[in-house]
């Protein structure tokens, strides 16, 4: 006969998952691991889709914000420079249409105008160019011309020699007829004959009553602007163009290869290829207000073919261009600064990367100021702040839950793994029943193990009581058996009770509606039980009290409200289904379980037959009250016993209770605990009787209940 094989087993480590039959996975400790490391890994993926969804778009949004503001503090300030150009050239317009203005003093008077000027250094020239024999009649030319030098402002009379070309048929002259006199005209890039030097020119109308007079002229020096044009664009990323309203290149900062003013961007990007989006953006713009010019009908060709005739070397292309930026200042809304407007680029230099454009259009002048930056130049600070503060919160995030998981797992893991290891060591029951683990930790875990100790305590007391309830069980199951059977028959005494009482009797539900009542009751009020239960009680038992047309109510209810005990003796007639109205005397009573109301008891009878000594006819005085308890006193039950007595064929009962210990509660508590307890065996005894009976105080700890008409069965049943 083989034997078996003994049962292989493996050596564990006490405190691990496996002391208890747990794989490595499935232990606490690798379970909170794994959930710390999913944790992380959500709240890194969760923090970069936020990180990408609020933070970096709002950095991003910052940084074109950014490039918006110093833009706009750029324009602001060419704009602040082109409008003081204009200011001063209406001012020597004004000067020059002042009547009774002679020639030497608008002499002296001009260059005055200069003083205190905030952008006077960047004024090349300035001048007053009147029509032929305008304001001073016989002179065909009669300019007042001032150019800077290093010395201070020189005039020069060059213009007026007859030898020389007709400043009146000059294009940067002529178009002046056609302008208003708030905002001139600007022409593009020219260089001053005189002085050799590049400039721009805004020339202000000189009108009056009698007309076009001239025009004053302001230049302001195109590498003075260029310079200063430098200051402020240097200061942000990406590169910044300043064109005219025709395109064409003012100055330029910070552009990959250097570009030549007055060029066309047009012409630009064809040289340079990525410069293509950003001329064609502009020429639908251009576009766009030409189609304004149109619908507001300010497009005038025969002012185009008067302009082209009137100018010395002007086309008719370059005359249509003058006049629609003329046209442009009337329309409505163009003395505002516009907002700036953003134009994305699929390629822009230097290396044909997307980049964005920012367009600022100044009014009057109609110059253009661009500022390009690359979408990855721009937003680079944003999205190297944006890494930066990702790697840093997650780095945290990784320590605070590394740190977490460590104390996780000395004040809960290891703790939990020694008690399991404990527990896992019982072999019996008995060493379990007395197994102790440590409660010295003051957190939750000695918590755990002080009530596992204190529930094997409680086990242990229960199994001891268990064994002595067993022995107790199968004697008091006899027991029960005996009462329910002494139960049921009390029951039945009850019933056979009720039926053999002499009074009506009926009880109702919480809400007034007949629950029961007896043969006495049916016969009073001429309804059988059967139609009476469900109804409420007003409608089976119809009562009228003397005086009142109106009958008397739910007495149920009544009593229910009242909450206590209601005696009607006088003047109460009943109103029967099918019989002559009765006097009736009617007590009534709530019904109590457990401090709850649960209905009413009602008990009546005719009058007449207990009128004769009854206590509610005794004289005045005879009927005495014990103060103490409310309860009648020891003479009034023997006048009621004694009237009881001279009635013939009834049978009555009395039930006599004496205190006990009354004396001893009086003795430890005093006289007021002792009359507490009367007053409260008082009201019990009150609440307790049938409503048809009467409770008496017979002495100090003695009272008595007198049943009336009752036999000897109903009375042990009240009993």
């Amino acid at each position: 006969m083989s034997k078996a094989a003994p049962k292989k087993t493996r050596a564990v480590r006490p405190g691990s998952a496996g002391d208890i039959g747990l794989e490595w996975h499935q232990g606490l400790q690798f379970k909170l691991a794994a959930l710390f490391l999913l944790l992380f890994v959500l709240l890194s993926v969760g923090a970069l889709w936020s990180s990408r969804t609020l933070v970096q778009q709002n950095l991003l949004v910052d940084s074109y914000r950014y490039d918006e503001a110093s833009g706009q503090q750029l324009a602001n300030a060419l704009h602040a420079l082109s409008a003081d150009a204009q200011t001063l050239a209406g001012s020597l317009a004004q000067l020059a249409a002042t009547p009774g203005m002679t020639a030497d003093a608008l002499r002296n008077a001009a260059p005055r105008l200069l003083r205190g000027r905030p952008y006077g250094a960047l004024v090349a020239d300035f001048g007053i160019w009147p029509e032929p024999n305008a304001l001073y009649p016989g002179q065909e030319r009669s300019s007042l011309f001032w150019i800077r030098q290093p010395s201070g402002w020189q005039l020069r009379n060059d213009y007026n020699d007859p030898r020389s070309t007709p400043y009146f048929q000059e294009k940067w002259y002529t178009p002046a007829r056609y302008a208003s006199e708030e905002h001139g005209y600007w022409t593009g890039i020219r260089t001053e004959p005189l002085s050799k030097q590049s400039q721009l020119t805004v020339g202000i109308p000189i009108r009056d009553s009698r007309g076009f007079l001239g025009v004053a002229t302001v230049s302001l020096s195109l590498p003075a602007l260029a310079e200063y044009f430098a200051g402020p664009a240097s200061l942000s990323a990406g590169y910044s163009l300043l064109l005219d309203e025709n395109n064409r290149l003012l100055a330029a900062n910070g552009t990959p290869e250097p570009l030549t003013p007055g060029t066309p961007l047009a012409e630009i990007a064809q040289r340079q290829a990525h410069y293509s989006s950003l001329a064609l953006a502009l020429h639908k713009l251009d576009e766009q207000k030409n189609s304004q010019i149109s619908k507001a009908s300010l497009y005038n060709a025969s002012q185009v073919s008067a302009l082209r005739d009137s100018s010395r070397e002007l086309s008719r292309q370059e005359a249509e261009e003058i006049l629609s930026g003329i046209w442009r200042g009337l329309l409505p809304g163009a003395e505002a600064l516009k907002p700036p407007a953003r134009i994305d680029l699929q390629e822009a230099p230097p290396d044909g990367e997307p980049a964005y454009s920012i367009l600022f259009e100044l009014p009057d002048s109609h110059w253009k100021l661009l500022r390009i930056t690359s979408t990855v130049e721009g937003f680079a600070g944003a999205n190297h702040l944006f890494q930066t503060s990702l790697i840093v919160s997650l780095a945290l995030v990784a320590m605070a839950l590394l740190a977490v998981l460590l104390v996780v797992r000395l004040l809960l893991v290891l703790p939990l793994q020694r008690m399991t290891h404990q527990l896992a060591h019982s072999a019996t029951l008995d060493e379990a029943l007395n197994l102790v683990l440590d409660e010295s930790p003051r957190n939750e875990v000695g918590l755990l193990a002080h009530w596992q100790n204190e529930r094997v305590r409680q086990l242990r007391e229960a199994i001891d009581n268990a064994r002595s309830a067993r022995v107790q069980l199968s004697a008091e199951s006899s027991e029960r058996k005996n009462m329910q059977e002494q139960l049921l028959r009390a029951h039945e005494r009850t019933a056979l009770a009720l039926q053999a009482v002499s009074d009506a009797i009926i009880t109702t539900d919480e809400r007034g509606v007949v629950d029961d009542m007896n043969p006495v009751a049916e016969l009073l009020t001429g309804i059988s039980l059967r139609e009476a239960r469900g109804q409420r009680l007003e409608e089976v038992l119809r009562l009228q009290i003397a005086g009142e047309a109106a009958p008397a109510g739910n007495i149920a209810e009544q009593t229910m409200r009242l909450g206590s005990r209601l005696d009607l003796t006088e003047g109460l007639r009943l109103l029967p289904h099918n019989a002559a109205e009765r006097d009736l005397v009617l007590r009534s009573a709530p019904i109590r379980a457990r401090g709850r109301l649960m209905g009413a008891v009602l008990v009546f009878h005719e009058r007449q037959r207990r009128e004769l000594g009854s206590a509610e006819h005794l004289g005045p005085g005879q009927e005495l009250m014990d103060p103490l308890t409310g309860l009648r006193t020891h003479a009034a039950c023997k006048r009621r016993v004694a009237a009881l007595l001279e009635q013939p064929n009834q049978h009555h009962a009395l039930l006599y209770l004496d205190l006990d210990h009354l004396k001893r509660v009086n003795d430890l508590g005093g006289v007021p605990a002792g009359d507490d307890v009367l007053i409260r065996v008082a009201e019990t005894l009150a609440n307790a009787a049938p409503v048809s009976h009467d409770v008496y105080r017979l002495a100090a700890d003695q009272f008595a209940v007198v049943l009336e008409a009752v036999d000897e069965i109903s009375a042990l049943s009240v009993a």
